[in-house]
């Protein structure tokens, strides 16, 4: 198993009337298990939308990826889904 960790969260200031995003940056820990998987952890909490009573931010991180770990020293991924959803 290889293990990883990816930060999320705003990486500059926004300047969006609607949006307040979080301070927060997440560490997201991706563990990479032999086979062919799916990453698709807990939502998370990017801000708020200011506007429609002030809903939440909400993003998720998803993909598939391929690892063989005798065989191959790095994963494979299909493209990387971010949805956000508020």
């Amino acid at each position: 198993m290889l293990s990883v960790y990816v930060p999320v969260g705003p990486a500059v200031n926004y300047n969006a009337p609607i949006l307040k995003p979080s301070v927060s940056v997440y560490q997201i820990r991706v563990d990479f298990d032999d086979g062919n998987q799916l990453f698709m952890p807990e939502g998370y909490g990017l801000g708020t939308v200011c506007v429609f009573s002030s809903l939440a931010l909400m993003g998720e991180l998803t993909f598939q990826y391929s690892y063989n770990e005798k065989n191959k020293p790095f994963p494979f991924a299909t493209p990387i889904s971010l949805w956000l959803t508020a």
